[in-house]
């Protein structure tokens, strides 16, 4: 049961650092309170959790392991990209159908369904 514990605790962190940058910009290449890309955000949140994810989407996508939607988790990394092994995009899966993420330099991070 411990594990669980810890485990909710650190979904609950990664969705709270997420939510508290909704509104930061898009800077390509950025990972910092400055600006974010995607990939950027996403190893922004993590590292506040003190968990190392790789830099760009396509080595977040080989960090873990896959999952199907219908078992997916607060926290959990959503990769995805447009063709064939091109991956292009990550964000974070907050729960309720949503995820946050760094969209583009138009919208910045915000949460999408």
């Amino acid at each position: 049961m411990l594990n669980l514990v810890c485990y909710i605790s650190i979904e609950n962190s990664i969705k709270n650092v997420a939510y508290s940058l909704l509104g930061k910009p898009y800077v390509y290449g950025g990972a910092s309170l400055s600006g974010f890309d995607c990939s950027g955000f996403v190893q922004y949140v993590y590292a506040r959790n003190g968990i190392s994810v790789g830099r760009s989407a396509t080595d977040q996508l080989y960090n873990g392991y896959e999952v199907s939607y219908d078992n997916i988790m607060v926290g959990d990394i959503i990769v995805w990209g447009y063709g064939v092994n091109n991956i292009t995009h990550t964000a974070i899966y907050v729960g309720n159908g949503l995820m946050i993420h760094s969209a583009n330099p138009n919208e910045g991070v915000v949460i999408n369904n």
